[in-house]
């Protein structure tokens, strides 16, 4: 399948991490934002000229829009990747949370998208390789519901 996995820019090792293990089960990362990190675009933070927030922005959410499926690493209290979800949520996509930390619960105020419908919270990456093994054979509950009208 093709997954876009989305986190908050100061959990990228972690990210990265679970970019990792999908490519190495068969999966197509459509856009590795982490790369960007790792090569220095993000060296110096509020350094980006408007123009370089301009193709990043516009880069992340090209590559929802490709996506079979949106992985999200969760961290309680992050404030990056939520533009990414809504997209995703917005175009019909299922929504993986990795919540690998065990944090939703623990979060004071946690984001009401993470139970959508098209949201499933998984605890593992073994769990979300599943999941998406899953998808990949019978669709999300939600969207075959929706495509079979009812």
């Amino acid at each position: 399948m093709k997954v876009y996995v989305a986190s908050a820019a100061g959990h990228w090792p972690a990210a990265y991490n679970v970019i990792l293990a999908l490519d190495g089960h068969g999966h197509t990362i459509t856009h590795d934002w982490t790369a960007d990190i790792r090569n220095g675009i993000y060296n110096v933070p509020g350094k980006l000229t408007d123009a370089q927030m301009h193709g990043l922005a516009d880069a992340d959410i090209v590559a929802v829009q490709e996506a079979d499926a949106v992985v999200l690493l969760y961290r309680a209290g992050m404030r990056g990747a939520w533009c990414e979800v809504g997209a995703a949520l917005a175009l019909g996509k299922p929504v993986i949370v990795l919540d690998d930390e065990d944090k939703i619960t623990d979060d004071a105020a946690p984001c009401v998208f993470l139970y959508h419908s098209l949201a499933d919270r998984q605890r593992t990456i073994t769990g979300v390789l599943a999941l998406l093994a899953f998808y990949n054979e019978c669709g999300h509950p939600v969207t075959a519901i929706a495509k079979n009208g009812g």
